[in-house]
């Protein structure tokens, strides 16, 4: 039986990367996405880390032979910065370097993300589609009179030549991770505002372009390739000890 857990998991876990992968292709358009990646380990390190206070040797003691298992324990983003493309349109923005946009959602939570493809609602409000409120260095609404106006590298914004506002431009304080809560957007959990503002030089604002995908495909398909063969290998041989298994069956009824 240890033989049929081992293999079902290196199934699921495969499974579970090739899922991942799919998303990612899915969203190698999709603007600010980043692409995600499964982390997997075997049985005993995952148990392991539920169960820190014992050490590894009275551990595989405990858990027995079938410790080889892998299993799935969580994905990680990849925040590498995605390519800069200009579109030319005033309300589109994007990051150069470190930091994130904070947007306040519908229910008033903040939310970070990458995805600078603004819009303007009836009030004037700076907006991102089917998310929230776009903020500023002091976490309140931005509101334009129109679309013509300008953002300095810094991420200060001009309306007639004059500064009326700044976009916040932050990032997780030391010690927080991001979970993903969105497509292209980040939460840094219960206490939705673990960031800070971030500080000149380490970033820039560009006005009229926005910051692709960072999925790679060459890699994406690659990937995807193993895992399938990966899968497949593994269900081979579940096969085979489903045919061991029934042949055993057959003759230990003979005897």
């Amino acid at each position: 039986m240890r033989g049929f857990y081992s293999v079902a998991a290196g199934i699921f876990t495969q499974q579970e990367h090739l899922n991942t992968i799919g998303n990612n292709i899915a969203n190698a358009t999709t603007t600010g996405f980043k692409a995600q990646e499964n982390i997997s380990t075997s049985f005993d390190e995952y148990i392991g880390l539920r169960m820190s206070n014992l050490n590894q040797h009275r551990l595989r003691e405990r858990i027995g032979t079938g410790a080889f298992m892998t299993v799935n324990i969580d994905e990680t983003t990849d925040f590498s910065q995605g390519r800069i493309s200009e579109t030319g349109r005033e309300l589109d923005v994007a990051i150069n370097g470190d930091g994130f946009f904070a947007i306040e959602e519908p229910n008033g939570n903040v939310v970070l993300t990458r995805n600078g493809q603004f819009e303007l609602d009836a009030e004037g409000n700076l907006m991102l589609k089917d998310v929230g409120y776009v903020l500023s260095d002091v976490l309140e609404r931005i509101q334009l009179s129109g679309a013509n106006f300008k953002i300095a590298g810094n991420g200060e914004i001009f309306e007639n030549g004059e500064s009326i506002d700044m976009l916040a431009m932050v990032y997780p304080n030391e010690g927080i991770e991001l979970f993903k809560v969105g497509e292209e957007t980040y939460s840094t959990g219960q206490n939705q505002q673990d960031f800070t503002q971030m500080e000149e030089g380490t970033y820039q604002v560009v006005q009229g372009a926005l910051e692709r995908s960072n999925v790679d495909m060459t890699d994406q398909l690659t990937q995807m390739i193993k895992s399938q063969r990966n899968f497949q290998s593994c269900a081979e041989v579940l096969r085979i000890y489903d045919s061991i298994n029934e042949l055993s069956a057959n003759q230990i009824g003979k005897l």
